[in-house]
């Protein structure tokens, strides 16, 4: 192991290698607590519906293989450590923003792996609760040792979320199916918590023998959510005639009667008034209105201009203030202060309808660009050029009306989707490998539906309407049958996906399955058994040669054989078909297994049909103790189907698609929506998800909406909260 960190303060180096040293310890707690749980599942919730296969699986591979857990553990631990403790600019160049090889590095979430990223949220979050004063503590000394000017919320290098990951990615060395994988992440849930508990406690003593003392706290954004917005006023913008009512209470400066110009505000006027601002130029966030507020409204004429200035000028304000968006945004932005202004004074439809062009262009600039945490991000930079330069062309129309932001809008909405197809060419090797996935997705529905036609239409008693036939002429084993709907089908799926569905190759496999059939009815003379007899040679060679493009280990392809071969033996038989018919005679319990196994069929066709249900999943939704501390001051969980569907492209999201919390957008949908590219804002990387991922991350609140609100309700929010 390559245990190599850059230089360091000596006392940083020395807490590493305690913690490295600690690992064996406190990684064999957890193996030996886990492994009682694994023998006592029912005194776990979570692991009541796991199965009592994949729970002997997890605990065999614990028993054999714990120091190559243990040992990996340490090694991913250590490469985890030296990426956080590299220079960040090594660290930038090495992500590379926008890289093409970032977005070739693509890896699909399927709803497998988010389920597995719900479970180890679940467990980050139960070891921050359990332990959250010693880890405060730990953070605290940590940055210290890192020479951090304040306490960060990657300063532990022991945190939990990392460790969590860390042990999880570690366990891919004991070789176990999903299902036990699964198995054995649920049961170590809790003897992790603990086992961390006591490695925290053990590293805080250090710390504090060394007299390492804590640094200072400051406050930070919370992940995957951009900086705290104002609190919600209760002022219902969309009610119609909201902001008219919001107008009427505005307070002019200019008390009442003063009389104003003779020909109110004119344009002329108002542009003259606007570009006496000293700090116009100097500037670029300087609010002219309300600089200029005192003039502006001695020279309007009546008492319902004075409160459109003042309003029109205090929500400008707003805007310009808002933490939310980034110093480009805010900077375009504030080209619109006189174009609004004139179209308030000239046009009081705008108060009546929170939908006005005027109020959506505002909204739509907001939405578009709330994600970026740069304001260096080129990506960012690219497109609030066009906007900037959209903007500024406003600024200077010789005339504003309601027409005049309706074409506006038209052209902003074309600079969104330039922006958004040339980051879709940036991720074209991605969005190539998610089409390819679709059409997989679609002939594998397709040609299991064939098969299991062919197989219903050959033995009838395995229809749903039928459970037994007596003396029917053929019997397709269980075991045929699962290899036939699933490995078979898999391997069907592959070649018509890269030879074309009506390629020779793919037509000799779907053949080889009716001549499997006819193997496998019973000959009613010698003269068809010695028929069968010559067939059975080729048939099985076939059968090998097919076998050898499946996914099945050696012994699962025997396995295969020995049933076939175990049939054929049976059929050749001079009493075979007294036999058959003596076999197909079926009890009562026998016809109602074989309905019942028809049901699971029919429920796992459903499952790979668009329409698959979010429940489906094997999460047991009573182990989630706490909800994430991100989304507790959010609105009511939106259902997920309803959100996933709806979503529109450029949308910015919170969401954890892998690991921890991110931002991301969504980028690309496939035309089935089935799959999901979102492009990530802070590291230039994409997470592509599959619908069904993405459904389960929601109805968790693992994925939720970045803007909570519009543009426009932050800025009444943030107005009422200052005059309130």
């Amino acid at each position: 192991m390559n245990n190599e960190f850059p230089p360091h303060a000596p006392l940083l180096e020395r807490h590493i290698e305690a913690c490295l040293a600690d690992v064996p310890r406190w990684m064999a707690a957890l193996s030996n607590d886990t492994r009682q749980v694994l023998q006592s599942p029912s005194t776990t919730r979570s692991l009541r519906s796991a199965g009592g296969v994949p729970m002997q699986a997890a605990e065999v591979a614990l028993t054999r293989d714990q120091l190559l857990w243990v040992r990996r553990t340490a090694e991913l631990l250590v490469q985890r450590w030296q990426n956080e403790l590299a220079p960040r600019a090594a660290r930038a160049a090495g992500a590379g923003r926008l890289s093409h090889s970032a977005f070739d590095s693509l890896a699909l979430v399927d709803e497998a792996e988010a389920e597995e990223n719900i479970e180890l949220v679940k467990i980050v979050q139960a070891v921050e609760l359990e332990h959250e004063l010693v880890l405060r503590e730990l953070a605290a000394r940590s940055a210290t040792l890192r020479g951090e000017g304040g306490v960060k919320r990657g300063s532990n290098l022991l945190r939990a979320d990392l460790m969590v990951r860390a042990v999880w990615d570690a366990s891919e060395a004991l070789g176990l199916a999903p299902g036990a994988r699964l198995a054995l992440l649920r049961a170590a849930a809790a003897p992790l918590s603990r086992a961390l508990g006591r490695a925290y406690a053990d590293a805080l003593e250090r710390l504090n023998r060394w007299g390492v003392t804590p640094a200072a706290w400051r406050a930070t954004a919370l992940p995957g959510r951009r900086l705290p917005t104002p609190e919600p006023s209760g002022f219902d913008v969309t009610r119609p005639g909201a902001l008219d009512m919001l107008r009427g209470r505005m307070q002019p400066q200019v008390p009442i009667g003063t009389p104003g110009a003779p020909d109110g505000l004119p344009d002329a006027m108002l542009t003259r008034v606007l570009g006496t601002s000293s700090s116009a130029a100097a500037d670029p966030l300087a609010n002219r209105l309300l600089e200029r507020l005192p003039m502006l409204e001695a020279a309007a004429r009546q008492v319902i201009e004075r409160q459109v200035i003042e309003l029109i000028a205090r929500m400008v304000d707003a805007v310009l203030h808002d933490e939310q968006l980034r110093l480009p945004v805010r900077s375009a932005i504030a080209k619109l202060q006189v174009p609004l202004l004139r179209l308030a004074l000239q046009e009081p439809k705008l108060f009546d309808d929170h939908h006005h062009p005027a109020w959506t262009f505002l909204n739509r600039i907001g939405s578009w660009t709330l994600g970026y945490d740069d304001d260096g991000d080129p990506r960012l930079c690219a497109l609030m050029r066009s906007v900037d330069d959209l903007c500024a062309r406003l600024e200077v129309a010789p005339t504003i009306d309601g027409e005049t932001f309706v074409r506006a809008l038209g052209d902003l909405e074309f600079i969104f989707e330039m922006d958004l197809s040339a980051e879709c060419d940036a991720a074209q090797a991605s969005i190539a490998r998610l089409r390819r996935a679709e059409r997989r997705t679609e002939l594998k529905l397709g040609i299991r539906r064939a098969v299991q036609s062919r197989l219903h239409a050959a033995a009838p008693e395995f229809g749903l309407h039928q459970p037994a036939v007596q003396g029917a002429g053929l019997r397709l084993s269980d075991a045929l049958k699962r290899f036939l709907t699933g490995p078979w089908v898999d391997v069907l799926t592959e070649v018509a996906l890269r030879d074309g569905e009506d390629a020779p190759q793919v037509q000799a496999l779907h053949g080889w399955i009716d001549e499997l059939l006819q193997s496998l009815e019973v000959p009613r003379t010698p003269e068809e058994r010695q028929r069968l007899l010559r067939r059975v040679p080729v048939l099985v060679q076939r059968l090998q040669q097919g076998l050898a493009l499946t996914k099945l280990t050696p012994d699962e392809r025997q396995a295969v054989l020995d049933e076939l071969a175990d049939r054929h033996m049976e059929l050749l038989r001079p009493d075979a078909r007294l036999a058959t018919a003596s076999a197909e005679l079926l009890t009562p319990a026998e016809i109602v297994r074989r309905m019942r196994e028809e049901d699971d069929d029919a429920a796992l066709a459903a499952s790979a049909t668009p329409e698959r249900a979010a429940q489906d999943s094997l999460l047991d939704f009573g182990t989630m103790h706490t909800v994430p501390a991100e989304l507790l001051d959010g609105a009511d969980a939106v259902a997920p189907r309803d959100w996933a569907r709806h979503l529109a492209l450029g949308t910015w999201c919170r969401l954890v698609p892998r690991g921890g919390w991110t931002v991301a957008r969504l980028l690309w949908v496939s035309d089935s929506r089935e799959y999901l590219l979102f492009s990530d804002a802070d590291l230039g990387l994409t997470h592509a998800l599959t619908r069904s991922a993405f459904e389960r991350l929601v109805a968790e609140q693992l994925a939720a909406p970045l803007e909570e609100r519009s543009l426009l309700e932050r800025a009444v929010d943030s107005l009422l909260g200052q005059s309130g």
